[in-house]
């Protein structure tokens, strides 16, 4: 009985196997690649483009290698929990990056509903020892019209107003604030 291997198979085991050769240095083609050039003072930065957002809003991150130089590649390992996923529907990066690139911009999708979405990780660089991204927390909540607006549907019912007025005359809420929120309500933000 045979085994019937695809071809696919073989292309990617050749591949992997003559990376390994040339990264190794047992097979050099003339193209000055190597992984000399990795001092391992190299550094990795993720940043995300907001830290508190609404449910259903994307999020940019964008992973930035610094003080590269030379032939490179770093490897990336990144996971999402609370919700948030990749445009794919993934949550984990898994990544190699190769020179002359040295960032990496991909959007996160947000849950339809209220959590924290933490980003931890980690990247290498060839054989330097792996090194740990910042965790980051991406705070998926409902960012209401006004303080006023408790329950957060983007518009201010008599009762929330009435509740606010009752803050201010307290001494928990100032002039200015209270003002801010009659505007709101009077431009079409209440009921």
């Amino acid at each position: 009985m045979a085994i019937n291997i695809p071809p696919k198979v073989y292309w990617i085991a050749g591949g992997i196997f003559v990376l390994f050769m040339i990264f190794s240095g047992h097979l050099n083609l003339g193209l000055n690649i190597s992984l000399q050039s990795i001092l391992g003072t190299e550094t990795m930065t993720r940043s995300l483009s907001a830290v508190s957002v609404e449910p259903g809003t994307p999020v940019t991150a964008t992973w930035t290698l610094v003080g590269a130089s030379g032939a490179y590649g770093v490897l990336i390992d990144d996971n999402i929990t609370g919700g948030c996923t990749l445009t794919d529907g993934t949550t984990r990066l898994s990544s190699i990056m190769t020179n002359p690139d040295t960032t990496k911009t991909l959007t996160i999708n947000t849950p339809a509903s209220p959590t924290n979405c933490t980003f931890t990780g980690t990247y290498s660089l060839g054989n330097v020892t792996q090194k740990n991204l910042n965790t980051q927390v991406v705070n998926v909540a409902c960012i209401p019209i006004s303080p006023a607006d408790l329950n957060c549907d983007k518009h201010i019912v008599k009762s929330e107003l009435l509740n606010y007025l009752q803050k201010y005359i307290d001494g928990a809420v100032s002039k200015t604030q209270l003002l801010n929120t009659l505007q709101i309500w009077i431009d079409g933000g209440g009921q």
